[in-house]
């Protein structure tokens, strides 16, 4: 949802209030302290979750959290204790029990998407519930915090200086378009329900701009964010944040450092397409194994992640392998950096030489093969660590163009005296396209995690984000594949020793009518017609199988190993 479209859906439909909300100083320090905390989650250590699949088409997922208070920088510390005041309602009261602390601190542990969300209850290791800060309670804080923002950025213009401009006007003179902007933000963050964007279009409003409005208090509000756009953009930024995303707060002990806490989370299953499809895949489970793909995301700033998959007891996970689209930013980047430098190094593009180029484009060629070698060298690294063979047919250019810069900075070291080949003599402008083409079209922005262990019914794979890591709001998503196969000591062998055994006694009861090696001619129906005792017959055909049958340890019906 796009914060900017919701916002001025808000400015638009909201009633102009008469005075300004009840948003204090105290709580925009506290809701920036939150929003602050929740971005950066730089008091996570690591994140893990549990995926318990024993049926079909449904899993249990637990979430678990390593918390460390002493992390949290000292401005967040400060923020964080003072949320205990703003949100009760009198002096504090001594506890009863000694086990409960005089005070909490009111932590930002998660950050969830609000479209898979649902009712999130957070234990400590006892399993005992912790209290949580209301959703209401939370997003009036940052509400307040994001307002208290606005007109910090705001006022920082020159603009602000000048009491005859439009901004001056809206921080000084004129209260109701800055009443009006306080009650949206307040109005699309804390209620449920948002204003309606259907008829929004590429973050455009249904009117035709700004002018349009008859209302000269929504104009002017509307207005500011038009004029000032290029100064609010990390503003929206944060606003996208706090709409899009749940931020959980739960009070935690400050006596210790060091917190487990856990939480569950529904999954959400994919549709399993026509009958047709659903009879291939449960052809495909018994054959080759059961199939599971997991699909999630985690805030940017994570550095760490868990996922650990459990089976039933005799269905065995046997290997996990995870991707993530970590590095996509950065690939991006250098496919379009490796474009650029193409029609650049092209005749048509610039018609000079490689000599009347320069010095500075040679060093632009060098930091753009030296990103591309690092790239290579951690698609090789995790090819490796996989145990399959690195990807050489398929990025064949670059690999040959990061052996040519390779060779080149060896020419430096060689011939200090002699002037080398300048390396961007050395490629083409067609080698460059190549390059970047293979980049998109192997995937290469994507990373591989694949853990190699004994092969039992839990199975886990561990990713961590390479240093320095990125402060920045965004997700990361997090894809998951894994096959689960029956042991060979299970079900499999007995189903099948049963169906060998009833084919048999009716094999060998016809034979014994028969008196032949092959009972099934047409010229045996009249003896079968003169059985004496059929009774005898059909109490051996039903006992006989049913007693083997009651031995048999089948699987309940809708499990994973009854589809195996």
């Amino acid at each position: 949802m796009d914060g900017t479209a919701v916002l001025r859906d808000a400015v638009l439909t909201l009633p102009i209030p008469a005075a300004p909300p009840r948003l204090s100083l105290d709580s925009a320090a506290a809701g920036l302290g939150i929003l602050d905390a929740a971005l950066r989650l730089n008091h996570v250590r690591r994140v893990t979750e549990r995926l318990n699949i024993s049926e079909h088409r449904i899993a249990k997922r637990t979430t678990e959290l390593d918390i460390s208070i002493n992390l949290l920088t000292d401005t967040q510390l400060a923020a964080i204790q003072s949320i205990q005041a703003l949100t009760s309602h009198g002096p504090t009261q001594a506890p009863s029990s000694t086990d409960v602390p005089e005070q909490v601190l009111w932590v930002p542990v998660a950050r969830l998407s609000r479209a898979n969300v649902g009712q999130v209850d957070v234990n400590d290791p006892s399993g005992h519930r912790l209290p949580r800060l209301t959703q209401y309670e939370t997003t009036r804080l940052i509400a307040s915090g994001l307002y208290r923002l606005l007109r910090g950025i705001l006022a920082s213009h020159r603009d602000a200086l000048i009491a005859e401009t439009q901004l001056g006007e809206f921080l000084y003179r004129v209260h109701e378009p800055r009443w009006l902007i306080q009650s949206a933000i307040l109005a699309v963050l804390t209620e449920v329900s948002k204003p309606r964007v259907d008829d929004l279009h590429d973050g455009q409003h249904f009117y035709s701009g700004t002018a349009d409005v008859a209302d000269p208090h929504r104009r002017m509000a509307l207005q500011l964010f038009d004029d000032y756009k290029p100064l609010l953009i990390e503003f929206f930024q944060l606003l996208d944040v706090a709409i899009n995303d749940q931020i959980v707060v739960v009070a935690l002990n400050p006596q210790r450092d060091e917190h487990l806490l856990s939480y569950e989370l529904p999954l959400y299953v994919n549709d399993p397409g026509r009958w047709h499809q659903r009879l291939w895949h449960l052809l495909r489970a018994s054959r080759e194994g059961y199939y599971v793909r997991y699909i999630t995301d985690i805030p940017t700033t994570l550095p760490s992640y868990h996922l650990v998959a459990e089976a039933t007891p005799g269905v065995d996970v046997s290997q996990i392998i995870l991707t993530t689209n970590a590095h996509e930013q950065e690939v991006r980047a250098l496919e379009r950096d490796l474009n650029d430098m193409t029609q650049f190094l092209s005749p048509a593009g610039s018609g000079l030489s490689a000599s009347e180029r320069g010095r500075v484009v040679d060093l632009e060629v060098q930091v753009l093969l030296r990103e591309l070698a690092e790239l290579m060298r951690r698609c090789e690294w995790q090819a490796a660590t996989a145990e399959v063979s690195a990807p050489r047919r398929c990025l064949s250019m670059c690999l040959t163009l990061v052996e040519r810069a390779g060779q080149y900075e060896a020419s430096l070291h060689l011939n200090e005296n002699d002037q080398p080949t300048p390396l961007q003599a050395r490629i083409t402008a067609s080698d460059l396209l190549t390059g970047a083409k293979e980049l998109e079209a192997n995937a290469v922005r994507y990373d591989l995690a694949v853990e190699k262990q004994p092969t039992s019914n839990r199975a886990h794979v561990y990713w961590r984000r390479p240093p320095p890591g990125p402060l920045a709001s965004g997700r990361t998503q997090i894809r998951a594949g894994m096959v689960l196969r029956n042991r060979a000591e299970t079900s499999t062998r007995t189903v099948l020793a049963y169906a060998l055994a009833v084919a048999g006694i009716a094999y060998l009861l016809a034979w014994i009518q028969a008196k032949n090696l092959w009972p099934f001619a047409l010229s045996y129906n009249q003896r079968y017609a003169r059985i004496a005792n059929p009774e005898a017959m059909i109490v051996i055909l039903l006992l006989v199988p049913g007693f083997l049958y009651t031995r048999l340890e089948l699987p309940e019906h809708n499990s994973v190993a009854s589809h195996l």
